[in-house]
């Protein structure tokens, strides 16, 4: 478990878990990781403050230009590094079914939006 100093901010008589959701503006890692654990945000609701984590969020958002593939491995170890410490514990990831016609057809599904109707054509 991290020390003291990584939970900057949280007081013994405060809530230890509450019920939060995050909707990204873009679908990455690091439209995850940075704003939610990253100090000062202010998406950051959990307290946690590392400077260490800030420097990975920093050189794996920096890998992501260069390197997808190494920023994807560095992203991954950040999420996992939270996980172990209990950081964050997910409830649920949201998935939408769509039923549709035989008659219908080029159905493009955009992660952030879903369908996109002007992307259809119906015979």
């Amino acid at each position: 478990m991290a020390d003291a100093a990584y939970w900057r901010g949280i007081k013994s008589d405060e809530p230890q878990g509450f019920w939060t959701g995050w909707v990204p503006t873009y679908p990455s890692a690091s439209e995850y990781l940075g704003p939610l654990f990253e100090c000062g945000s202010s998406a950051n609701s959990t307290g946690v403050c590392d400077e260490a984590l800030d420097d990975q969020i920093e050189a794996a958002r920096t890998q992501q230009a260069t390197d997808p593939a190494g920023a994807n491995q560095a992203w991954t170890e950040i999420e996992h590094r939270l996980v172990e410490d209990a950081v964050w514990v997910p409830l649920t990831n949201p998935v939408t079914n769509y039923a549709l016609s035989a008659d219908v057809g080029n159905v493009q599904v955009n992660p952030m939006l879903g369908i996109l109707f002007s992307q259809l054509w119906v015979r």
